[in-house]
């Protein structure tokens, strides 16, 4: 069974309210094209900027959609790998936190992705020099999400992780709010990120490309085996056309998704042990002692961490893209095409 933190005195359970238009609007006004205060020695705005509109959400996920052990060639439920691994318990249609790319600021029209990149999110693209601007909308149900580059430079405001600014941690118990860095976001709150990308973030000489990633940092393991990773492709200054018309590009992420470190193994165990009738309760934490005045930056965390840890038994899906036992998609090339091959690695698995 899953753990449950004992409630001593007070608790913390989580309720969002919808945002107002005065807080969309706020959003949309810093889709603005300015540069941050602060810019590192190192980038050199070319004039450029890269709009994208991401939201996380929960989606059912299949980790084998062929039904097939496609190592073994034989059906799924038939395959010895897949009953050790103890992927036919609990099947492999999962509850996941994905981001979603969207072509516009009305979030209704989602952008185009190839079927092989699977569960990760859009591919952001941009070239040495450029300005990203990122309209980010959380519209999980009950969990906090954020956005963070690996490889980019960003300010404090832009950063997408949850901790306290203080270089001194322990000394003074409370932080003023300007220390902070934006509050985690909530359900349907919204944030725009601002991502230079710096010289050293480019490829090196002679290659086309250079591979990142993003991910959700609120409570890093919880979100990352939820599902919220992305790709991130940038290009030499001006290349970015060329080389995307040039080159076929697979960016590959291999993971171990840990379902029940996922912020939703609560969820899935009440979808897959109840039948899906058992109604979900969102776990609570003991908050006795817990600076109200940091309070945006431990409750954050601790909703998306207590809220892994409760499927035990639950099993880890070593996949690529999503996908286990070569469930992939085709990824598709004629001899003789350029190919970019970018890989990110996440999770336990050493050898990657």
């Amino acid at each position: 069974m899953g753990r449950f933190p004992v409630l001593l005195s007070l608790f913390v359970s989580v309720v969002f309210a919808a945002p107002t238009e005065d807080s969309k609007q706020t959003c949309y006004s810093q889709l603005d094209g300015k540069l941050p205060s602060f810019t590192p020695s190192n980038f050199h705005f070319s004039g450029n900027v890269r709009r994208y509109y991401i939201a996380a959400e929960e989606l059912e996920w299949d980790y084998a959609p062929t039904g097939w052990d496609n190592w073994l060639g034989v059906p799924f439920n038939l395959s010895a790998k897949a009953q050790y691994s103890g992927y036919t318990h609990y099947g492999t249609k999962w509850l996941k936190a994905l981001y979603c790319g969207y072509t516009n600021a009305s979030f209704s029209e989602r952008t185009l992705q190839p079927p092989f990149q699977g569960s990760q999110g859009p591919t952001i693209r941009a070239e040495v020099g450029d300005l990203i601007e990122i309209l980010f909308v959380n519209k999980l149900k009950y969990h906090y999400a954020t956005m963070h580059s690996m490889g980019l430079a960003y300010t404090k405001l832009y950063e997408g992780s949850d901790y306290p600014n203080n270089t001194m941690p322990g000394v003074g118990n409370t932080l003023l709010i300007a220390d902070y860095g934006p509050p985690m976001l909530g359900p349907e709150d919204c944030i725009v990120y601002k991502w230079m990308v710096n010289d050293e973030a480019g490829p090196s000489d002679g290659l086309p490309a250079k591979i990142h990633s993003y991910h959700s940092y609120v409570s890093l393991e919880q979100d990352a085996n939820a599902g919220l990773i992305g790709p991130t492709i940038i290009y030499a200054s001006g290349k970015m056309n060329e080389t995307v018309a040039s080159y076929r590009e697979f960016p590959i992420l291999y993971n171990s998704y840990d379902e029940d470190q996922s912020f939703l193994s609560g969820i899935n165990k009440a979808r897959l042990e109840g039948g899906g009738s058992a109604q979900y309760i969102m776990p609570q934490f003991d908050t006795t002692g817990l600076p109200d005045a940091n309070m945006t930056v431990w409750k954050p965390q601790l909703t998306n961490f207590e809220s892994g840890r409760q499927f035990d038994g639950a099993p880890i899906f070593f996949a690529i893209n999503g996908f286990v036992y070569a469930n992939n998609p085709l990824f598709e090339m004629c001899v003789g095409d350029n190919v970019i091959w970018g890989s990110n690695a996440y999770g336990s698995a050493s050898h990657v």
